[in-house]
């Protein structure tokens, strides 16, 4: 049975894989971005919570975030204020599932666990209010902690995009700390897991899930899986140049989402990206 499905956040890498394979499979979309245009509702609409009720949805996606900086002030419109007043609607509207995108970030490493940063002490602060919601409210709330991802049209220069792009240009690639362990997973993957919970009928047991693959790379083997598809990495380490990164996630805790696992392998989707590649030092 198609979906009615609010996408916030629609225009980021995720949200564009996530509105694309919705409407794919017949779902009708309504997109929130930071202003009123055509295709969406600005997030200061007047109007939004009855727009929001004409439309009817099954599920809202939280998905809209702002980083570093950029999360103080008026970034905390994406991070809480947004998804504050959405998850009232969805309380004063019985039967909307909220879906809201966590991230390894929120819980530190063992070096720092906890909040990281301003953009990690929102997403703690939403978790909160998602578990009140939950709680006294009755809305069917969720939070799906993200590991970092890559995918088909990622040009974000995110960790896989920066090393594809280090490896077609022969460029050194710059990097922090060796000792760094991280989780990758495909988009699709992502996208697969959401459209999960809005489809499942049952109602899930805890808050939080994580999403993501319980193996960690590090940069050793991401270095081999380049070497194995013939574009060897050169890789250079300055810790000083990266002032704080998380070497271990403490995310492990946070159990995996029922009934999903990754479908799509890393060293597949590289040998797609770098399959017009020629070796470095090649004719």
């Amino acid at each position: 049975m198609n979906k009615r499905i609010v996408v916030t956040g629609a225009r980021g890498f995720l949200g564009k894989h996530l509105v694309n394979a919705a409407k794919e499979r017949g779902d009708e979309v309504l997109l929130i971005h930071r202003a009123s245009d055509e295709l969406a509702i600005g997030c200061n609409d007047e109007q939004l919570e009855a727009k929001l009720s004409q439309f009817a949805p099954d599920a809202v996606v939280h998905l809209a975030a702002t980083y570093a900086n950029a999360a103080k002030g008026d970034g905390l419109q994406a991070n809480l204020l947004l998804p504050l007043r959405l998850l009232e609607w969805a309380a004063s509207n019985g039967g909307v599932k909220f879906i809201s995108a966590g991230s390894f970030w929120q819980y530190g490493d063992l070096q720092s666990p906890g909040a990281v940063d301003f953009y990690s002490a929102s997403k703690n602060a939403l978790m909160a209010y998602l578990e009140y919601y939950r709680q006294r409210e009755k809305v069917e709330a969720y939070q799906l902690v993200l590991s970092s991802t890559y995918g088909p049209d990622d040009h974000r220069g995110k960790l896989v995009d920066y090393l594809v792009k280090c490896a077609i240009t022969n460029q050194s690639v710059e990097l922090g700390n060796k000792a760094k362990q991280f989780s990758l997973t495909d988009v699709r993957d992502v996208v697969a897991a959401i459209l999960g919970v809005v489809d499942d009928s049952s109602q899930l047991s805890q808050l939080s899930y994580r999403v993501r693959a319980d193996e960690l790379y590090t940069f050793e083997q991401l270095s081999e899986l380049f070497a194995e598809l013939g574009v060897p990495l050169r890789l250079k380490f300055d810790n000083a140049g990266f002032p704080f990164e998380i070497l271990s996630p403490l995310d492990s805790d946070v159990p995996q989402l029922p009934s999903w696992q990754p479908r799509f392998c890393l060293a597949d989707y590289l040998g797609y990206a770098l399959s017009n590649i020629e070796p470095a030092g090649g004719a």
